[in-house]
């Protein structure tokens, strides 16, 4: 299992929910996993290793994630900005404004739904993780910004 690095065309393609986690799914959960912590990451989703699944990792802290097809169903509206890197943009790290407060959707690894909210660090790492799922990385989030005339900062730029 390697990293995918920017600008591999995996990295912007919208990927394909998973029917069923079975053995398989839980296999590539648990080497996602195994890798993430390798490279010393706190999140990892499946394109980011090749793969077109909606399938993600995240540990912080003491929570550990292994989910298919998370959704963001709502979050608070204030956006915190915190910097943030990714491991498919090797020495790349940005200020990204994201909420700190999000509820969400997805089935674990035991193939069960689950719905629950979610702050903090662990919050960040789900919204960027699912961003990959849908073909956005971190240097989008900045363009977009600079495209609203804002440096991240609130202040024009």
């Amino acid at each position: 299992m390697q990293i995918v690095t920017h600008p591999h065309p995996v990295l912007r393609v919208k990927t394909k929910p998973v029917g069923f986690v079975g053995e398989n799914e839980r296999r590539l959960l648990r080497r996602m996993l195994k890798h993430m912590r390798q490279w010393k990451g706190i999140g990892l989703a499946a394109p980011q290793v090749g793969l077109s699944k909606q399938l993600i990792v995240a540990e912080v802290d003491d929570q550990t994630l292994l989910w298919a097809n998370p959704l963001i169903l709502e979050s608070d509206r204030a956006g915190k900005i915190m910097e943030e890197g990714c491991l498919s943009l090797p020495s790349t790290v940005m200020d990204i404004s994201r909420p700190s407060s999000i509820w969400v959707r997805a089935i674990n690894e035991k193939n069960k739904k689950i719905e629950l909210k979610v702050e903090g660090l662990l919050a960040r790492v789900i919204q960027h993780e699912v961003d990959h799922l849908n073909g956005v990385l971190i240097i989008d989030h900045k363009a977009e910004c600079y495209k609203k005339g804002d440096d991240g900062y609130g202040s024009e730029g």
